[in-house]
């Protein structure tokens, strides 16, 4: 897995602008420990931004000079309204956000660079006009960007490029996610591929928001220190978790409205921070299962225990479970509304949840999962398989053009809209201290794609049982044979396109 440092000059420049947040439009904010400077949208963020020192990636040096003389390059994509919706591709104007301005810019730049005009075609599913165009020949757009998991159907059913075929991409190049060409490519055939031209899934790795209010009335301390040591372990947060329980409201019943350590999500997240590897690959590039074994069983009863102890974890359905959440669209905002009003010390999730924490009263601050041991090398953030990656269909006309304008595109928003999002909107308008935006460079760095979740390869079925059962392998002696077959059925079809 490729570990890297975030591209940014942290120390004084990160410090002097958090500052800037601080004052201004703030002057007279709380700024206690139970008070949380955000910022404005306006005067304190545009401050913010001017005080960053950026390290820019460079510009690629291996582009052929061409212009394409007002073509026009279309981009399918999964549109507002749809889960997972990409909304940092295709911008009609600005508006003042400054996410939404530097994608404006950043395209602006992008259409005078290559002489092109930039569409988008927006669907609330887009790999169903896709697989229409495909099958009926013809072809509406350029490049797609939809949900992994059905990238992953349309790469089977033979609907996609090879990203290798093309002769300027490499994955090594800053804007592209190298951790997501080792995960997704399958003998050496990668079809989908994660890009800085969107955040939606650098967006979407889990890792773990803590209250910091909580944690001080606690004696607690948030563990950066452990995390820079390499020994913020799953028996450190176990400890912190177990150390918080309280009835708030004195009724003798403990749901959603008393107190607990943590709201807990689905156990994978948790399972691959402690370092099991649901599949690896061999010397052809060919995934196999991999978590059989003795250290998944032990960290398995672990995590099992601890989502099991109901004195200080809830998870979210159990949060929601009686209560009026009309007027959220879905338990899970819910959940993440009584960790923002302090009835959570842990919630673990994404970074494109923070907005919802952003008039949080609360300082809260960000660690990443924790190893399950210090004798673990690295720490480890599973991607929401469901998050949304590049594919390029084989209708495409001109893939050498595809393939100049996407180096091109990714290469802009490396130093226009990862700056906005990262520095300014996560970093410094919703975070409180210069060790949150540390651990997030951690957290960004150490993503794993998983291809047993993308492709669902019953992995979760095994885990699941599991959980129920106490027995991980008696769980997986019964479901082997049909998670065998899986394997084959999508190693072939990923082979057979290559031939």
């Amino acid at each position: 897995m490729k570990q890297w440092t975030y591209r940014k000059t942290l120390g004084i420049a990160l410090l002097a602008a958090m500052l800037c947040a601080s004052c201004g439009d703030n002057a007279g904010a709380d700024t206690s420990a139970g008070g949380a400077v955000t910022g404005t949208e306006t005067g304190a963020e545009t401050e913010t931004a001017a005080v960053i020192e950026t390290e820019r990636v460079a510009a690629p040096d291996d582009l052929p000079d061409v212009s394409y003389e007002g073509e026009t390059f279309t981009v399918l994509y999964r549109g507002a309204g749809a889960t997972y919706a990409v909304t940092d591709v295709i911008i009609e104007e600005t508006n003042g956000e400054i996410v939404n301005d530097s994608a404006f810019e950043r395209n602006a730049k992008l259409e005078e660079k290559y002489g092109i005009t930039l569409a988008g075609i927006e669907k609330e599913e887009p790999s169903e006009l896709a697989k229409q165009e495909i099958m009926s020949g013809s072809s509406s757009f350029d490049i797609m960007t939809d949900k992994m998991t059905i990238l992953n159907t349309l790469a089977v059913e033979g609907y996609l490029c090879d990203w290798y075929s093309l002769d300027c991409f490499d994955p090594a190049d800053a804007w592209w996610d190298e951790n997501a060409a080792e995960g997704l490519s399958i003998g050496g055939q990668l079809y989908m591929m994660v890009s800085d031209i969107s955040m939606n899934a650098s967006s979407r790795a889990r890792y773990l928001y803590i209250n910091k209010k909580i944690a001080a009335n606690y004696d607690l301390t948030v563990p950066y220190d452990l995390v820079r040591e390499g020994k913020w372990t799953f028996d450190r947060l176990n400890e912190m978790i177990c150390a918080v329980s309280s009835d708030l409201n004195g009724d003798g019943v403990m749901d959603g409205e008393d107190l607990y350590g943590m709201l807990t999500e689905n156990s994978k997240f948790f399972l691959s921070g402690c370092g099991i590897i649901f599949t690896e690959k061999d010397a052809d590039d060919l995934p196999y299962l991999s978590f059989i074994n003795d250290r998944s069983v032990s960290v398995l009863t672990d995590v099992k225990a601890l989502l099991d102890n109901k004195k200080n974890t809830l998870s979210y359905e159990e949060a929601a479970k009686g209560k009026d959440t009309s007027d959220f669209a879905h338990i899970y905002d819910y959940g993440r509304a009584l960790f923002a009003s302090d009835h959570f010390l842990f919630v673990q999730n994404g970074a494109n949840v923070a907005s919802q924490f952003s008039d949080m009263t609360s300082e809260y601050g960000i660690v990443p999962n924790p190893k399950y041991d210090e004798a673990q090398p690295d720490y480890y953030h599973l991607m929401d398989e469901h998050a949304c990656a590049w594919a390029i269909p084989t209708t495409n006309t001109n893939p050498e053009k595809t393939d100049i304008i996407m180096n091109w595109w990714g290469y802009l928003s490396s130093n226009t809209l990862v700056d906005a999002f990262y520095e300014t909107t996560i970093k410094y308008k919703r975070l409180n201290a210069p060790e949150d935006a540390e651990m997030l460079d951690i957290v960004r760095g150490s993503v794993r794609y998983e291809i047993a979740t993308i492709a669902d390869l019953g992995v979760m079925d095994v885990l699941n049982s599991a959980f129920t059962s106490g027995n991980l392998m008696s769980s997986y002696e019964k479901k082997s044979k049909t998670i065998e077959k899986k394997f084959e059925k999508l190693i072939a079809a990923y082979t057979e396109s290559a031939e």
